[in-house]
Parts: C-alpha cells; structure tokens; sequence
C-alpha cells in the first residue's frame, strides 16, 4: 500500500506536467472561443502547472508568427462539422472516464485524514475546471480583443462551428496593468493549492494495491492523451487560420501585383519584338 499511496501522490504532478500548457487552454477559450469544448477539455486533464506571465504572451506571438509550413488544410463543411461532433464524443467520453474513475476511487479506497470524505478525488478534479477557467481569465486580462459574442444564440451557435469556419478575431497583446497582476497572481496561486491538494488527498489514500493505483494513473492517461490531441487539432486549425488571414494580401496589393506582372510581360515581349 505504500507503493501505491506514493504512485497516486505523483499523479497530480505527472498529469500537469503531460497536459496543455496554461496557454494552449486559455487560446481555447477565449481566441478560439470553444469554452464548452475548452470545459469538457478541461474536465479531461484537471491539473494544471504554475504559470508565469510570459506564458500569456506567447498566446499571441503564435497567432502572428509566419510559418509557411503551417496552411490550413482544406476540407469539405461537412467534414469538418463530422470532424467537430467526433471532438465531442471524444472529450465526453474522456470525462466520463475521469468520472467514473474518481468515483470508484473514493468509493474503495479510505483518505487517511478523512476517512468520510469519499468524494475528494471527484471534487479535485471538478477544481481543476475551475482552475483552468481562471487561467482563461488571466489570458483576457492580457489581451485586447474584440467582442466575441453579441447574444447568447450567438454565442450558442459558435460553440458548434468548427474553428475554420470562424472569422478570427483580432486580437493584440496590452500593457500590464495592476488588475492584470493581481489577477495572474492570484491564479498561480489557487493552481498550486490545487495541486497541493490532489498530491494530499491522492497519497493519503489507503487499501488500494499497487495494480489498482497503476489501472487509476492509466485511465487518467487515457482521458489527457485523447483530450490533448483534441487540443492540439483546434489550436494548429486556430493558429494556421490566423497565419492565412495576417499575410493574405489585400485586394489592392492583389490588384498592383497583377498589374506589374502585365507590364513586365508587355515589356518583355516589346523586347523580343524590337
């Protein structure tokens, strides 16, 4: 049992330091804007890492970046309202497994400063979510952008439109203000009690083998693998789609492009002739 208690005390940790960065959650949220895709997500991989401000700011030097090996891949609507509905099985099925798994954990195993407390590794995991709202929030501290929803039919309608359908917003980086401080702290903070709180209640657990605590670690896994590649797929769609947008050329360069490559051609042929 000792084996155990020590294998489930490094879960919270493993699953922080293997899950999206405070960055890539926040993007989800509030430049994507999936929060109800970013919530199932979050539900998938509760444990979140310390952050420090400069992370924020990396949220947009990605959206501006020319990368010409990132393009946007083009698919049918279709597909990708198929591709969207298969993200929700996914990440629902990814907390449902996380729920069952707290579940049966507290349900068959006995918290040693709290042996009533059965429910502790549910309510970890529900903090998590709220952890990585609150990192959404540091993030739009941070950041001007334009309004991104007008009503909540508006806001409904976007939860399910793929992210390619989308029109990006605009978004650039602001000065720090004391409120954006105080709110960053104020996050790092509730991260780290929240982690010191699932490393507590994780390895204070009793009368669980070590198999069963390696069978628990494996479905919290499972449940952050597929949520992370979820993550990954919207965030590389967001990024690329925000590459097309930064360095398409305006209709007039368009224009003056097309035209100078006329009068190339016409002096060209004007030479062979002559």
């Amino acid at each position: 049992m000792a084996g155990a208690a020590v294998l489930l005390g490094l879960t919270p940790s493993i699953l922080a330091a293997l899950g999206p960065s405070v960055e890539e959650t926040s993007s989800l949220f509030i430049i994507a804007r999936r929060p109800l895709l970013g919530m199932c997500l979050a539900a998938g991989t509760p444990s979140l890492y310390p952050f420090r401000t400069v992370d924020y700011k990396k949220a947009v030097e990605n959206l501006q970046v020319r990368n010409p090996h990132a393009r946007l891949r083009r698919f049918t609507p279709l597909s990708q309202y198929l591709v969207m509905i298969f993200e929700f099985i996914l990440a629902i099925g990814a907390v449902a497994n996380n729920a069952t798994n707290s579940r049966q954990l507290g349900l068959q195993t006995i918290c040693v400063f709290a042996p009533q407390l059965w429910y502790l590794p549910i309510l970890w995991a529900f903090l998590g979510i709220i952890a990585h709202m609150y990192c959404s929030w540091v993030l739009w501290a941070h950041i001007n952008c334009e309004r991104p929803y007008k009503t909540f039919i508006n806001w409904l309608s976007i939860q399910f439109t793929p992210v390619a359908e989308l029109k990006p917003l605009r978004v650039e980086p602001c000065e720090e203000t004391l409120f954006s401080v105080v709110v960053s702290w104020f996050v790092s903070f509730n991260i780290v009690c929240h982690l010191i709180f699932g490393t507590l209640a994780f390895s204070s657990l009793i009368f669980i083998t070590v198999r069963d605590a390696v069978t628990v670690i494996s479905r919290y896994l499972i449940s952050l693998l597929v949520c992370r590649a979820i993550l990954g797929y919207e965030l590389g769609v967001l990024r690329a789609k925000y590459r097309e947008e930064r360095w398409r050329p305006e209709p007039d360069q368009e224009f003056l492009a097309l035209q100078t490559e006329s009068d190339l051609s016409d002096g060209a042929v004007n030479v062979m002739v002559t």
